[in-house]
Parts: C-alpha cells; structure tokens; sequence
C-alpha cells in the first residue's frame, strides 16, 4: 500500500492507492486530478483499489479548487473507470468525482465502464459525480456498467445532485446504459439536490437518458428532474420493448428500473 499526497503512485500489478488532495490556505486540489485552478487530465483507472479525497473545495478524482476535469483550459479531458473499487470523496463545492468548485471552462466528461465506485461530497454541496458548485460548465457523465453509488452534499449554501450538477451549477448530460446505480441527492437548508439532474439553484438544466443497448438497473433518490418538460423513456432488453414512465415536467421523486 502507498499513500500519496499531492501525487500518484502507479503500481502495474494493481494494489491499493490512497491519494490526499493538498492544500494552500483554504483552497485546495484534487486527491487524483488537478491543482488549485488547474485541469484534471485525463485519468484513467483499470483495476486495484483506490481511494481518493480531494482537498477544500476539490474533487476526490478530476478537478482542483476553481479548476475543471478537462485536460486543458478550452479542451475536454476524461475521466475513464474500467474497473476496481475506486472511492472518491469531494470537499465542500467539489465532487466526488468530476470537476472542482466554481469551475467556469470545461467541465470534461466521466465514463464508467465497470468495477465498484463510490462517489460523494463530505461538508459540502458539490454533485457525487458531475460537476461542483458555481460551475458554468457542464459534464458529461456517461455510465456502461459497473455498481456505482453517489451521494451528493448538502449544507447552508445548497444542495448537489447524486449524479449532475452541484447547487448553483450547471446541469450535465448523464447517460446512463448499463450496470448497478444508486444516485442519492444532498439535503441542506436550502433543500434537496435530485438523484439524477439538477443541484439547488442550477444555472442550467441537464438531461438525462438511456441507451437500447444496454441493461441498467437505476434508483434515483430524489428523483430525476429535468427542467425543460421533455419525456424520459428507459430501456431494458429484458422487456418487451420501450416502456413509458412519464413526463419529467415535473421532477420525479423516484425511478427504479431494471
């Protein structure tokens, strides 16, 4: 086992990483990812176990304080997790995994294809996975498989969504194919993030969808909230064809599909 602060240690063989994001005064950068206003990069996790907790206002895997999880200022990076137990923790505004507190370039993209994940906000209002809060710049969350859980945060200042934007954020694309998700809304004062869209006092709306691929099996406490008055419909080969669950003019309070 390796505990790292500030940087990572790849070990080929697999193994356990703990990785602790720094800080400087009260700002701080991610545990795996970017510094104080810098990108995250592109990072990308294939096996072993990893536990990653962000510095104040950071994610615990992507971007730093006032940083996105891009690979450079103006061009989106990724987030790649192929398998693994990875467990990423976010402070205050950051994610869990995703993009830093009050990034404003590019909120990059997250893609899950399978291994164990767990995602969430501690002291915070930041997304479990999505984008932090004050984000101008959305991110594209995209999950294939795997058993992901994400909690956002909640406190005085707001609340982040499970899987979306963080309280004050900019709403995110999440798709969402295949595998086991649990995606749990933060509660502050200011009341509830969604499972699945919208933190607190979004700037924008997200949106959410499913492949006809894929076979996922989704619960959404919270709901899944989508704030242009589209229709969502989920797939699952295991039926017989596309079934309806509803208009989402108004954000559902819970969804579970298999």
């Amino acid at each position: 086992m390796r505990k790292v602060v500030g940087k990572v240690y790849q070990n080929p063989n697999g193994g356990k990483i703990i990785a602790t994001g720094g800080s400087i005064g009260a700002y701080g950068s991610a545990g795996i990812g970017g510094g104080r206003g810098g990108a995250g990069g592109t990072i990308t996790i294939n096996n072993g176990i990893v536990d990653a907790t962000g510095g104040p206002y950071a994610a615990g895997i992507g971007g730093g304080d006032n940083g996105s999880s891009s690979s450079s200022p103006n061009t989106s990076g990724t987030i790649v997790i192929n398998g693994g137990r990875v467990k990423a923790t976010g402070s205050s505004g950051g994610t869990g995994i995703g993009s830093g507190y009050n990034n404003t370039t590019s909120g990059g993209s997250v893609t899950i294809n399978g291994g164990e994940v767990t995602a969430r906000v501690v002291d915070g209002h930041g997304a479990g996975i999505g984008s932090g809060s004050g984000s101008t710049a959305g991110t594209a969350v995209t999950i294939n498989g795997g058993t992901v859980n994400a909690t956002g945060g909640g406190n005085q200042y707001g609340s982040g969504a499970g899987i979306g934007s963080g309280s004050s954020g900019a709403g995110c694309t999440v798709v969402i194919s295949g595998g086991n998700v649990t995606a749990t809304g933060g509660s502050g004062s200011k009341g509830a993030g969604a499972g699945i869209g919208e933190g607190t006092d979004s700037k924008s709306s997200g949106s959410f969808s499913t492949g006809q691929s894929g076979d996922a099996f989704i619960i959404a406490n919270g709901g899944i909230s989508d704030k242009t008055g589209k229709t969502i419909i989920l797939y699952s080969p295991a039926r017989t064809g596309p079934h309806w669950i509803g208009s989402t003019k108004k954000p559902r309070r819970s969804a579970v599909w298999d």
